[in-house]
């Protein structure tokens, strides 16, 4: 088991940095949203409602002892869903 864990830690990690798409799921899990890359790596973002079952090309950041890499949005994106919450609120 600790095999498989190394092994898969050193397979995300060398995806750190790039960009892939990202399918992600409809789970808020404590404000997180969790996704796969096209290559299986773990990602997680801030939730927003609006990214559910959506693919999205997302940076892969820091890997977490959680198991995943957090996803980075694209800066457009950001933007994009901050002036979206600030209409709703």
């Amino acid at each position: 088991r600790r095999l498989s864990a190394t092994k898969r830690f050193e397979f995300d990690t060398q995806f750190e940095g790039q960009y892939r798409p990202v399918l992600f799921e409809e789970e808020n899990k404590n404000g997180f949203m969790y996704g796969w890359t096209d290559n299986y790596v773990r990602i997680a973002t801030t939730y927003s409602s609006r990214l559910v079952n959506t693919i999205q090309t997302i940076k892969i950041g820091n890997y977490s002892d959680n198991g995943f890499h957090f996803g980075i949005l694209d800066t457009h994106l950001q933007r994009e869903e901050t002036a979206i919450e600030e209409l709703i609120e």
